[in-house]
């Protein structure tokens, strides 16, 4: 298929040149593996070549003073993610396009992974959030992290919720924050009382984040 996908969002202008894979405009990030591209496998020096030369995730072209994450709940209370940033309006659409970003997906698929693809830096959560955040910001800083390394984005200059491709309400980031929140609590509560404090504070952060309504 040379053609998008009817249930696509429209594609933003600096992503209009990306090949199409199953109707989808294919991410710059991703690996081409037997003449075919992966969407869940990062090329080979994606990660150092976005770092090193600022450019976006998803287009592969410079970065402005803005830089957009797309991230989940829990990320929004430790501000920290293992993809490096985009355009606005490249992250946007992958919000709404991508099928595990909208929701869609209810799983991450890792079944048929191809041979010596690795995981994410870190230790992500693998769950299905039920609700992404578009987090813009003019500064992050990189830190290296078990495979890899992890961004630590910035304070924000905006903040949007999505579910299922469009805007999302309170509740439904509410829902997302309570189901996760024991996943980071477990992980703090190993390391000890001050990490469980300190959790609290970020999660107390994060809630001034949500949408009012």
């Amino acid at each position: 298929m040379t053609t998008y996908r009817p249930d696509q969002p429209p594609v933003p202008r600096r992503m209009a040149h990306r090949p199409v894979e199953r109707g989808y405009a294919v991410p710059w990030f991703c690996a081409e593996i037997d003449g075919h591209y992966d969407f869940r496998v990062v090329g080979p020096g994606k990660v150092r070549a976005a770092i090193t030369q600022r450019l976006c995730w998803l287009c592969g072209q410079p970065l402005g003073a803005f830089k957009a994450f797309c991230i989940g709940p829990m990320c929004a209370i430790n501000r920290t993610i293992g993809d490096p940033p985009s355009h606005r309006e490249c992250a946007e659409w992958a919000i709404r396009a991508c099928p595990f970003l909208n929701q869609r997906e209810t799983k991450r698929r890792t079944t048929g992974m191809p041979e010596g693809a690795t995981p994410p830096a870190g230790y992500g959560i693998m769950r299905q959030p039920g609700a992404t955040c578009l987090w813009v910001t003019k500064s992050y800083a990189v830190t290296k992290a078990p495979g890899g390394v992890l961004f630590d984005i910035g304070d924000p200059v905006e903040v949007a919720w999505y579910c299922q491709g469009r805007p999302a309400s309170r509740s439904e980031v509410m829902e997302s924050i309570t189901t996760g929140y024991p996943i980071l609590l477990e992980m703090a509560e190993q390391e000890g009382p001050a990490a469980v404090t300190e959790l609290e504070r970020l999660r107390d952060r994060a809630l001034t984040l949500l949408p009012s309504a």
